[in-house]
This record gives structure tokens, sequence and C-alpha cells, in this order.
């Protein structure tokens, strides 16, 4: 195990996906009242986290699946 950078935002019951060398988060909560939209990556080389662009509503406990080059996400 190695630890990596910490993430742009404190998070729990997100997704998290492994893609093409880059780590994905989507969603999840910041604690009981705030529920996130945002949408993470990081690359795997760099160990640099970005902001991608937010899914269109705060979502908690997301599926995720790489399929064709893209990333779905559902559930929530």
């Amino acid at each position: 195990w190695e630890a990596l950078p910490p993430m742009l935002e404190a998070r729990y019951d997100h997704c998290s996906l492994f893609h093409q060398n880059a780590l994905y988060i989507i969603g999840g909560k910041q604690n009981e009242n705030i529920y996130l939209s945002s949408f993470h990556c990081m690359q795997s080389e760099s160990g640099q986290w970005r902001r991608l662009r937010p899914y269109p509503h705060a979502i908690t406990y997301p599926y995720a699946v790489a399929a064709s080059n893209r990333i779905f996400a559902f559930g929530g």
C-alpha cells in the first residue's frame, strides 16, 4: 500500500474508478448535510488532482463503469 496525495475535497459515500492510469472520484458527501456533485481525477504518473466537469446534481453511493473509453455514473 502507498498513500496518495490528499483529494481536493474530503468525502465519503462516493464512487472510485481507475481507468487509463487515472483515479476518478465521483460524488459523495462532505458531512450529513453536504452532498457533492464534484468529479475529480488524479493522474497516476503525476499524482496531481484536477477538477472535471461536475455531475449534473449531487450524488451519493453512485456506481460507475468505464466502457468505450467513457465513464458512466448512475444510481445515488
